[in-house]
């Protein structure tokens, strides 16, 4: 689909935009007069705060708080919301729609065989998405990640436009390394690959980029709430830069000065002469107050 690739760097140094792509993505639509208000209940986003250009960046959660998925919400101009996710927890979401949507003017369908979604990152993402999003395509910016990020939902049948020569404005990125080091730039885990359903969002470290704090009851804010009072975490992932040009394996340990270990990363992506990593960590090698390694390679914490 794309008609250009290019390596994606870390997102401060980027001076173009460029547009992720997603296949394995998920897409949900919800219409109805009362979908708003019923995923208002459900979701930890803010959900009547998403329209046409602003999107939002949730978690679905158990009655205990744990994870059921991480997502993705945009609007359309004809008012539907569209929800995309990780293909992992695609199942597990239709699921907790479907028992959860009982009495409520609200109906959701899979429109993931016709759809497709993007994420575009880089000054001027704003402007270029409006200008390549169709009418009745949702799009927004997501700024619980970042200003300049953007996602939006195509048809897959449609053709991305191509670039003129010499034309160094927009970069189309297909790899998933590309996406690999987007998402951990800008701090974006993913279930199944980070995380777990047995996490809560303070385990993730998304109790202030995925959860609005202002809004009304939703499922599982309870157990948030009290966790948030307690303030203790036992583990932690965290993003870090590792002093090697060669990222270690998954699964590799986070060594603490004594050589215990400290945790172990879960994705790891080269980034120039360094590689960035996503790692769980154990309380209380998460504060940065320790210096870490990786297989002799010294590692800092990304803020």
């Amino acid at each position: 689909m794309g008609r250009h690739y290019a390596q994606l760097g870390a997102l401060a140094h980027l001076s173009v935009v460029s547009i992720v792509t997603r296949p394995e993505f998920f897409s949900y639509v919800v219409t109805g007069s009362e979908r708003k208000s019923w995923l208002q209940g459900l979701l930890t986003a803010n959900v009547s705060h998403v329209a046409p250009g602003l999107g939002a960046w949730s978690l679905a959660l158990t009655k205990l708080g744990k994870i059921v998925a991480d997502l993705w919400l945009l609007e359309n101009s004809e008012g539907e919301l569209w929800i995309g996710g990780t293909e992992a927890s695609a199942g597990a979401f239709r699921r907790y729609l479907e028992a959860f949507l009982i009495m409520e003017d609200s109906e959701f369908r899979d429109a993931s065989a016709e759809h497709i979604w993007q994420f575009a990152a880089g000054e001027g993402a704003i402007s270029l998405v409006s200008q390549l999003a169709q009418k009745g395509v949702a799009w927004g910016a997501l700024p619980a990640v970042e200003q300049s990020v953007v996602a939006w939902v195509m048809r897959r049948t449609d053709e991305l436009p191509a670039l003129a020569p010499g034309d160094s404005t927009i970069e189309w990125v297909s790899s998933a390394e590309a996406w690999l080091r987007l998402r951990i730039t800008l701090g974006i885990p993913l279930l199944g690959v980070d995380f777990s359903a047995d996490d809560n969002p303070h385990q993730v470290s998304l109790e202030r980029r995925a959860i609005d704090w202002h809004k009304g009851c939703y499922l599982g804010q309870e157990v948030v709430c009290m966790q948030e009072m307690r303030g203790k975490v036992k583990r932690r992932l965290v993003r870090l830069r590792l002093e090697t040009a060669q990222p270690p394996a998954v699964g590799a340990p986070v060594l603490a000065p004594d050589g215990s270990t400290a945790g172990e990363l879960t994705s790891t992506v080269s980034d120039g002469g360094t590689t960035l990593a996503f790692a769980r960590l154990k309380a209380p090698y998460f504060d940065g107050s320790v210096p870490l390694s990786i297989g002799g390679a010294s590692a800092q914490l990304m803020g």
